[in-house]
């Protein structure tokens, strides 16, 4: 049986951590800061993030499958490759581009809009 990450009420901050490949399955990291975090490969699935911000974090190759990613703020966040199936989230919380975009990294941001638009 995986066991949670890490499991609190009122948020914590990993802004800029690197917990790429990090197993985080059912982890409860609501109201978390994760701004520019690095989840690349990290397994998320199931994973509780309700009003976490994930801002210019980078998601390349995460497993996000069944997380809610509603309320989350991921303007400028890095999609590519991501697994989002079963996820929730909406176009308004992207802002104008994906952070591989407005990185000037094209390649990465068709796999990443490829990858939203899947869901």
């Amino acid at each position: 049986i995986e066991q949670p990450f890490c499991h609190h009420k009122g948020g914590g901050d990993f802004g800029e951590a690197d917990l790429s490949g990090a197993t985080l399955v059912r982890a409860v990291l609501r109201r978390t800061r994760l701004v520019g975090a690095d989840l690349s490969d990290a397994d998320l699935r199931e994973a509780a993030l309700l009003g976490a911000d994930l801002t210019a974090a980078y998601l390349r190759d995460a497993r996000l499958d069944g997380v809610s990613l509603h309320g989350c703020k991921l303007h400028g966040a890095h999609f590519a490759d991501c697994w989002l199936d079963r996820s929730r989230l909406s176009a308004d919380q992207l802002g104008p581009v994906i952070g591989d975009e407005a990185a000037g990294r094209y390649d990465e941001a068709r796999r990443g809009y490829l990858a939203l638009e899947r869901n």
